[in-house]
């Protein structure tokens, strides 16, 4: 494989002394993914050293929590690999699970789809818990979603509420609780849904901010969280916080960044949270009536959320949604179809873009465990194996480390 190459953006915020790692788009990379009637941008891997505005986390020698996120493989077909660490990871097959201790060398299958049922999608939330969903191949109607706790030892059923309800986001905060937002499409008019499943009473339903579609929810626990609500033209989205499991709901405002227009509209995407207190997501702002973006910005909160601050410089363009930041160490995958990727960091002003090559051009999917350890998966084109590489140089080379049968 060919050495990286560094280039160097420039920014205006010489201020800030951080640094942050993210994904940039390069080539036909597909990033956006649909699940089912809408689903959550699939996010790509952000970095930075902890300077904020809050005295909690101006210190560079603070010890810092994981970022707590959700990996989902199978959004758009069979195929991919989350790595939760350099040990420890899940692979999705054409209809089943894996699961590997032993840093991608060996998989065990953990879970088999039924007859006449599709496993789809799986959603990764750490090393021993995930969450798939079981789908009628016939109907195409939801019929269960299944849990672990323990690495895929064992799987905890949950019958499905409706067969006119569909999973549009879900968001986990433990090992046991989820919280659930579905779309019932029976009507003209889709109705938007969320519930707190899990515990002695798996399907707790909570009411909604407001009858607008719902885009995203992060939730902290079974009482804190968030839902991401979108107008009924698409121009704009809007943040509601609820800290009382959603009994009431205040719909808040992070700040405008100085050079974008009060008359744009912006959507919402958490990073997610490393602790009670410890948060980011970025608000991508766009010209209501073109569509044009005119800034990304990331924001963070260290009150848990009560306030948002904005966070550095704005985001370059043409860079996709960010999940990582100050040194967590968050995976995810992300379906691409072309060989190149660019990974970029931002120190005291200016944006360092580092680009490299995948092991091979064909369709894949990779995981990042940090800058310099990636895991990339890769079908063969009769869709027979799925072949997982490594690298720990940040891309310069890849070693092949399993051939996973990819059956039916």
């Amino acid at each position: 494989m060919s050495n990286s190459v560094e280039e160097t953006l420039s920014t205006t915020n010489p201020e800030k002394k951080r640094s942050w790692f993210l994904s940039l788009k390069k080539g036909p990379i597909a990033f956006g993914l649909l699940l089912l009637c809408t689903m959550v941008t699939t996010m790509v891997v952000l970095a930075s050293s902890p300077v904020h505005s809050s005295a909690a986390m101006n210190s560079a020698t603070r010890s810092l929590p994981t970022l707590k996120n959700i990996i989902s493989l199978g959004v758009a077909g069979p195929g991919g690999i989350a790595m939760t660490s350099a040990q420890v990871g899940w692979a999705f097959g054409a209809n089943n699970v894996l699961h590997s201790s032993d840093g991608g060398r060996s998989w065990q299958v953990v879970a088999q789809a039924p007859a006449n049922q599709v496993i789809r999608p799986l959603f990764v939330f750490d090393g021993q818990t995930a969450w798939y969903t079981l789908t009628e191949t016939q109907t195409f109607t939801t019929t269960a979603i299944v849990r672990t706790s323990n690495g895929g030892q064992s799987w905890t059923r949950f019958d499905w509420i409706s067969p006119t309800q569909f999973l549009n986001s879900i968001s986990l905060f433990d090992q046991q609780f989820a919280w659930i937002n579905t779309v019932d499409t029976s009507g003209a008019q889709p109705v938007f849904h969320l519930y707190l499943l899990g515990g002695s009473t798996p399907w707790q339903e909570v009411t909604l901010p407001g009858q607008d579609q719902v885009s995203t929810i992060q939730f902290l626990s079974q009482t804190v969280g968030w839902v991401v609500t979108t107008s009924a033209d698409g121009s704009t989205q809007v943040l509601h916080m609820t800290s009382d499991g959603g009994q009431s709901w205040t719909t808040q405002t992070p700040p405008l960044p100085g050079n974008v227009p009060v008359t744009d509209g912006v959507s919402f995407q958490f990073l997610g949270f490393g602790d009670s207190q410890t948060g980011f997501l970025t608000g991508q702002f766009s010209d209501p009536s073109t569509g044009a973006v005119d800034s990304t910005q990331v924001y963070a909160t260290s009150d848990g959320g009560q306030s948002w601050q904005i966070d550095g410089p704005a985001v370059p363009a043409n860079t996709e949604a960010i999940s990582q930041v100050n040194g967590w160490q968050i995976t995810t995958a992300i379906p691409t179809f072309a060989p190149g990727i660019a990974m970029a960091s931002l120190n005291e002003g200016e944006w360092r873009v580092q680009r490299f090559t995948l092991p091979t051009p064909a369709e894949s999917e990779f995981s990042i465990v940090t800058n310099r350890l990636l895991f990339d998966s890769v079908i063969s084109a009769d869709r027979t194996t799925q072949v997982v590489y490594e690298t720990q140089n940040g891309g310069a080379t890849w070693q092949k480390l399993a051939t996973i049968p990819f059956a039916v």
